[in-house]
């Protein structure tokens, strides 16, 4: 399994505004048995923003219409990961049955920061120290599938 967490790409281009969605959860809970710390969620998706009026950052379309709402949830970033993994099985039909590989490849694919810019180690402003709130980070197909995938 992999643990989704979402954020809100501002749709600016720019990565230096993506922020993690108020309502996406995170916690580091610690193995009962070997006493390490796991940071969760594994990785973030675009999922979209809530701001007291609504939702905004995922639209839906309608039947034959084009967009007809605006919403967001954890619910919409699980399928861009899910997505991401059948990309990575369609570039390498080897990792079919390969569940631990694939996730290891959507988690180091996953080099967009968002809670701690360039310094994953260290997030001065997380409720909880020294925790980043995003894993691995927000996924990126690209770097995945150009970088880890087909190399």
């Amino acid at each position: 399994t992999i643990s989704v967490g979402s954020y809100w790409d501002s749709d600016t281009g720019l990565r230096n505004d993506d922020v993690l969605s108020s309502f996406s959860s995170f916690r580091n809970p610690t193995d009962p048995n070997t006493g390490r710390t796991y940071e969760k969620p594994d990785v973030t998706g675009m999922g979209g923003e809530s701001d007291g009026w609504g939702c905004h950052g995922v639209e839906t379309t309608g039947v034959g219409n084009g967009a007809d709402a605006s919403t967001c949830g954890t619910s919409f970033a699980a399928p861009d990961v899910s997505a991401l993994t059948a990309l990575i099985v369609g570039k390498n039909s080897a990792l079919r049955r390969k569940a631990e590989g694939i996730k290891a490849i959507v988690m180091a694919g996953a080099t967009h920061n968002i809670a701690d810019g360039l310094n994953y180690m260290k997030c001065p402003t997380s409720p909880v120290a020294n925790d980043c709130r995003d894993g691995a980070g927000a996924i990126d197909a690209y770097q995945t599938i150009q970088n880890i995938v087909t190399r």
